[in-house]
């Protein structure tokens, strides 16, 4: 299931300008796909297929994806063009595609600036940061909490994160906004990064509440609790609904590209294997189509999300 669960980035010093020279030949689709790219055609989508009556339904009914062919024809694993390790679609040490042209992937150029404070505790393989980074390779950079930048009003930035303090992102002046900083970790990581006098001195910003459809919920803790990606993907899609009304309200929809690819597979997965495992809890709203429900079984959930939103 590694090539369903892979999500997670390298943290390494500002990687938002790296040229990967070692990517894999492009095929003639991929340099279709970048050609119509350069003269801004626009891509093919396609929507997730399935009926969700649920947060799953509100967010993957609404989006308008690249078409996933690109990941689906990749033959088994490969080796990373930069460290040489075994990995399926990406390596998530080093932050470039396996197997698969960069070109074939949805491109994204986000209207600001983005940094992700990983904790190193997080497991590279598990966490969702790397999934902007492989899509707007340009405009995220990730850091640890010890080679992270130490911020200063001249950066322009501020940090997402639902403090008493924090302006709601409907009254920011983005004027004054030139990058957003994310912090990639459990709940229970947070006050030891969010303490860090290198954050000091950027203002917080909170957003509406949504609902987490992560396969690997944090247990006890609120359904809007949400993994990092689903956290990047609503932040830019608020950003627009209040600072560019005019542009293309599904722009920003491939932030979940991988995100969405991984979350298919692994309830196809699931559903398939529903026999061999009779004490997976598959039932909890939002992570499962609702029909068919009965002849799945019970028990405790996997794994802990990764929450970069807290109720309001």
């Amino acid at each position: 299931e590694e090539g369903a669960e892979q999500s997670a980035g390298r943290s390494t010093k500002r990687k938002g300008s790296d040229d990967d020279g070692n990517s894999s030949s492009n095929t003639a689709s991929a340099a279709a796909a970048a050609g119509a790219r350069r003269q801004g055609e626009t891509r093919p989508w396609v929507n997730i297929e399935g009926s969700y009556q649920n947060a799953a339904e509100r967010l993957f009914g609404s989006l308008r994806l690249a078409p996933f062919a690109p990941l689906e024809t990749v033959a088994g694993r490969g080796r990373c063009p930069r460290c040489n390790a075994s990995r399926k679609l990406y390596c998530y040490d080093c932050c470039v595609m396996v197997g698969c042209s960069p070109d074939a992937i949805p491109h994204l150029r986000l209207p600001l600036k983005m940094d992700v404070i990983k904790d190193v505790r997080e497991q590279n393989a598990k966490a969702t940061s790397i999934h902007a980074k492989l899509l707007a390779p340009e405009d995220v950079s990730i850091y640890t909490p010890d080679d992270m930048p130490a911020y200063t009003a001249a950066d322009q930035a501020v940090l997402l994160f639902p403090s008493p303090d924090a302006i709601d992102i409907k009254d920011l002046d983005m004027s004054t906004v030139k990058r957003v900083v994310f912090v990639d970790c459990t709940w229970f990581q947070t006050n030891s990064i969010l303490t860090k006098p290198e954050l000091s001195a950027l203002r917080r910003v909170r957003m509406n509440d949504q609902e987490t459809t992560f396969w690997r919920p944090q247990k006890g803790n609120p359904r809007t609790f949400l993994a990092t990606i689903e956290a990047i993907f609503h932040f830019f899609k608020q950003w627009q609904e209040h600072h560019d009304k005019e542009a293309d309200p599904h722009y920003f929809d491939n932030l979940l590209y991988f995100y969405a690819y991984n979350y298919q597979l692994i309830q196809k997965h699931y559903k398939e294997h529903l026999s061999d495992r009779p004490n997976l809890k598959l039932n909890k709203i939002g992570f499962i189509p609702k029909k068919g429900r009965e002849a799945e079984g019970g028990g405790e959930g996997e794994g802990e999300e990764k929450p970069a939103s807290s109720p309001s």
